[in-house]
């Protein structure tokens, strides 16, 4: 099948839980060298693994700094809020990315995403920290560090935590 036939005949995506194809006029839309690479299986496989991470990460983000922005509100001190939101969002997160990412259900590997977080835990705190002594509040540091900690978490998650899953 060439480049051309892609957008047309919908590219099948496995999943372990899940099979789904996308639509050929989604495809027709897409750069050329999408499509390529959606051509090639394994390709295809890596590249819906990091979409869906992104799409996941964004859930969980979203509804971290939720978390985070609430404590800050009422509790007004920014190291709590940062703690009990790391908390609440490691264990929301290790579900969501563990089931819908890198699709594992094994729970033996919680304490491996924990250690992952606590890595991102304190290089945030000392980030925010830093952010906070030079005046920026708190409530926007945290949003400013956001990407990078989301960049920082796949990279543990992907080649550590759940590496060989898929």
């Amino acid at each position: 099948m060439g480049n051309e036939d892609v957008g047309l005949q919908g590219v099948d995506v496995s999943r372990p839980s899940a099979k789904w194809t996308i639509p050929p006029a989604l495809l027709r839309r897409l750069p050329a060298q999408i499509r390529t690479l959606l051509a090639d299986e394994a390709k295809s496989r890596q590249l819906l693994e990091f979409i869906r991470f992104v799409i996941v990460g964004i859930g969980n983000t979203l509804f971290g700094y939720a978390i985070f922005a609430v404590l800050m509100l009422t509790l007004g001190d920014h190291r709590m809020a940062l703690a009990i939101a790391t908390v609440v969002g490691v264990l929301f997160n290790f579900m969501t990315t563990g089931r819908i990412v890198f699709g594992s259900r094994q729970m033996h590997r919680l304490p491996f995403f924990i250690g992952g977080y606590a890595v991102c835990f304190v290089i945030n705190l000392w980030a925010l920290d830093f952010l906070d002594h030079s005046g920026v509040p708190a409530i926007w540091g945290q949003l400013v560090l956001l990407p990078a900690m989301v960049v920082l978490s796949f990279c543990i998650n992907k080649f550590l935590v759940f590496r060989g899953i898929r």
